[in-house]
């Protein structure tokens, strides 16, 4: 077991030296026949080990303070005009997100209504 955990430290070790641009990628939409229920995930290539990042793929690199990926994952949801949370919650979807090693992922979730929900996640 020790070596297991010492290879998973030496690479999240190795990644969180590297500069990372945020990038999202890619979505796909895939129809479930039977189904109503409409889901979305976006994933962002930037997580807890992550402490360096460039907002611009020609820009500086950026050093952040550990914890900056679970912060980002709350604002994300904190909107000029009010939280997203609730805002999706009224037009009937849900609303999620977490934040591993390596990614932060923010889910979505409804029957109805589908265009408007992604729009307000993105």
């Amino acid at each position: 077991m020790s070596g297991t955990s010492d290879s998973t430290t030496r690479t999240l070790s190795a990644r969180s030296r590297n500069s990372l641009f945020l990038s999202l990628r890619t979505a796909w939409a895939v129809p479930r026949p039977g189904s109503r229920q409409k889901a979305a995930v976006l994933s962002i290539d930037y997580g807890s080990v992550d402490l360096h990042l460039r907002t611009r793929p020609s820009g500086p690199v950026q050093t952040t303070p550990a914890g900056t990926a679970h912060f980002l994952e709350h604002r994300l949801f904190a909107k000029p005009y009010g939280d997203i949370t609730e805002q999706i919650n009224r037009l009937g979807g849900d609303v999620n997100a977490s934040t591993s090693f390596t990614s932060t992922i923010f889910s979505l979730t409804c029957i109805e209504h589908f265009a408007a929900h992604l729009e307000l996640l993105l």
